[in-house]
């Protein structure tokens, strides 16, 4: 039989069987240094044990417990690949306010590195976005037929701005004429038609009561107010 190994690498000079026999039969006397203070049992390391906030100690110092650790849950997700995707799920499932606030606080703290990959990673591909629009149009051709219809037989009508302003209606900057926004040639600051309130946001608060306005906005703020009227926004950069 093989000589038996503990977790932390030490190596027995009996096998498993044997090296139980013996650590039973021989008489065990009390250790007058509490668990807490004792070394790491790693031969050669003299650091002291993790203590968890429960008042558990372990057998092992910080360093050895990660690296014991590590490979535990290494070999774990050997053996149950999908562990991750199953409890992430399930997370957010039971905990949706939770996951939501915390993907709010990290898009906040870590904005500008987000927008800044984002853009890199589009300039590197630039016929993406227009592909993968039609792809979405070729795989859910019922989603983009719902959704014109919705705004055609939409319950409020839209109310043109007259005079017409040459300004953008949420940055406050001018729009150039010249400059437009197309599918194969995206310019943030081309025009486009604004809705005040959004479509989508009115569809979601039939009790709103004020005026429905088209107005011009720039493509960027257009794209940037997304599905939200001007009161629930922060204030925009002038393009």
């Amino acid at each position: 039989m093989p000589r038996a190994i503990a977790k932390s690498g030490r190596v027995y000079y009996r096998c498993l069987t044997h090296n139980r026999e013996y650590a039973q039969s021989r008489p065990k006397e009390p250790n007058p240094i509490p668990l807490n203070q004792r070394p790491c049992s790693v031969n050669g390391c003299n650091e002291s044990r993790v203590v968890s906030k429960f008042g558990k100690t372990y057998p092992w110092c910080r360093v050895h417990r990660n690296e014991v650790r590590a490979v535990f849950n290494r070999d774990y997700r050997k053996q149950n690949p999908d562990f991750n995707a199953r409890h992430g799920r399930l997370f957010r499932e039971r905990h949706p306010e939770t996951r939501k606030a915390w993907d709010h606080r990290y898009y906040e703290n870590n904005k500008e590195r987000l927008l800044t990959q984002a853009k890199v990673w589009l300039d590197a591909r630039p016929g993406y976005v227009t592909e993968s629009g039609r792809r979405f149009r070729e795989r859910h051709p019922e989603r983009v037929v719902d959704q014109r219809r919705k705004r055609r037989e939409a319950p409020f009508s839209y109310v043109r701005m007259n005079p017409w302003p040459s300004v953008c209606q949420y940055c406050g900057s001018s729009i150039d004429p010249t400059r437009t926004h197309r599918q194969y040639r995206h310019d943030p600051l081309g025009s486009s038609l604004g809705h005040e309130p959004p479509i989508a946001w009115a569809f979601k608060h039939p009790e709103y009561t004020g005026p429905y306005v088209l107005r011009p906005e720039h493509w960027g703020c257009n794209a940037h107010k997304r599905a939200r009227p001007d009161w629930e926004l922060p204030p925009r950069k002038t393009l």
